[in-house]
C-alpha cells in the first residue's frame, strides 16, 4: 500500500531573525573627567552589531527511499526554504545621559565637598554613530567622548535595519553603561 501522507506537512510561514548587538565595550577601563584627563583621552565604545534577515518558509511530503531500488519507501515531511532576505543596518545610534544616582550624588554629597559642583554636560543627547548598509558593524564607534560629569553615562545603543520583501524595517535597543571617575574619590554610585 501506498504510505499515510504525514500529518501537518502543509503551509508556509515566515521566520524573522532580528539584528543583534552581539557585543559592546568601552576603553580605557577608568575614564576620568574631562577637567582631570591630561592626556584627553576620554572614552571610547566599541560595538559590534549584525543584521538580520527574513525567510519565506513550506512544509512539503517528500518520498524517501528506505532502500536503493525504491521498492519500500516512505513520506518524509521537508522544509523547503523558498525564499531568503537579508536585512541589513542601515543605521546605529547612541543616546546618553548621566544616571539618577549620578545626579543626586553630585547635587548631594559631591555639592556638600565641592560648594561649586554642578553638571556640565549638556545631557540627555542622542547621535548617530554609524550609518551605511552592512550585514555586520563592528568597531569603536563613539570616539573620544570626553565627559564633563562624573557618574555612570548610560544609555541605549539603537539599531535600525532596512526591511525586506518580507517584513518593515526592524529596531532594537541595547542599554550600556560607562563609568567616568574623579581622580581623587570613589564614584560607584
Amino acid at each position: 500500500p501506498t504510505p499515510r501522507l504525514p500529518a501537518n506537512c502543509h503551509g508556509t510561514w515566515k521566520v524573522i531573525q532580528h539584528p543583534k548587538v552581539a557585543s559592546w565595550k568601552y576603553r580605557p577601563p577608568y575614564p576620568l573627567v574631562v577637567g582631570q584627563d591630561y592626556s584627553t583621552r576620554g572614552f571610547d565604545v566599541y560595538v559590534d552589531a549584525a543584521g538580520g534577515w527574513a525567510e519565506l518558509r513550506q512544509k512539503k511530503p517528500q518520498k524517501h527511499c528506505d532502500n536503493g531500488s525504491c521498492s519500500r519507501w516512505h513520506w518524509v515531511c521537508r522544509v523547503l526554504v523558498l525564499h531568503h532576505y537579508d536585512d541589513p543596518i542601515t543605521r546605529i545610534r547612541m543616546t546618553m545621559d548621566l544616571a539618577q544616582s549620578s545626579r543626586a550624588w553630585i547635587e548631594g554629597e559631591l555639592r556638600a565637598r565641592y560648594p561649586n559642583a554642578y553638571f556640565h554636560e549638556n545631557l540627555p543627547w542622542e547621535m548617530t554613530v554609524w550609518h551605511g548598509s552592512a550585514m555586520r558593524v563592528s568597531g569603536w564607534l563613539l570616539k573620544k567622548y570626553m565627559a564633563d560629569d562624573p557618574g555612570w553615562h548610560e544609555g541605549l545603543i539603537k539599531v535600525d535595519t532596512r526591511g525586506t520583501p518580507l517584513n518593515p524595517p526592524q529596531h532594537i535597543a541595547v542599554p550600556y553603561k560607562v563609568g567616568v571617575y574623579l581622580h581623587d574619590t570613589e564614584m560607584a554610585r
